[in-house]
């Protein structure tokens, strides 16, 4: 789980595994933290996803509306439950396209991804964050043809001052 704050507006970016819910929540609380602009899930899979959802069911954390890369109609179990969770708090979903930007408070996002990736990880949402003149990627579980496939497709474009290194 990656909690991004700028200008007052606040992003969770993935959110663990469901058991470490349990760990956030008291973080989230101890901090004053109650609502939650912009929910970002890079991909459907349990120690990304099942977290946000949890948060969605057992906390009283509002949020404003869920991003990812992924459609709603994505065929994976933990992609539907995750569907169904937020249609029953009414939160809007946003499928993020390649390339579109977005902002949060003062900050400039993109989403990049590999479209020809065949399964979760390798369909993994990248977030590019500028802010002022600091810059940071986040390429979540993305593996080395994704990578490849960035890198051949953006090149310098992808320069940052922070790398996060993927989870594989």
């Amino acid at each position: 789980a990656i909690l991004i704050e700028c200008g007052g507006k606040v992003m969770m970016d993935d959110a663990g595994h469901g058991p470490y819910w349990q760990r956030l929540w008291p973080y989230l609380e101890e901090h004053g933290l109650t609502h939650i602009d912009i929910m970002y899930n890079s991909h459907p899979h349990y120690d990304h996803l099942e977290g946000e959802i949890y948060l969605v069911m057992l906390t009283d954390i509002q949020v404003d509306g869920f991003y990812s890369p992924f459609p709603e109609d994505y065929p994976h179990r933990l992609q539907k439950k995750a569907v169904k969770t937020l249609k029953e708090h009414n939160i809007p979903y946003h499928q993020l396209m390649q390339d579109e930007p977005f902002k949060l408070g003062n900050a400039e996002i993109v989403m990049y991804y590999w479209p020809d990736g065949q399964d979760p990880n390798t369909l993994s949402g990248t977030l590019y964050i500028t802010f002022g003149d600091s810059t940071i990627m986040i390429p979540s579980d993305l593996t080395g043809p994704g990578q490849k496939y960035l890198l051949e497709t953006y090149g310098d474009k992808l320069k940052c001052d922070i790398l996060k290194v993927p989870h594989h």
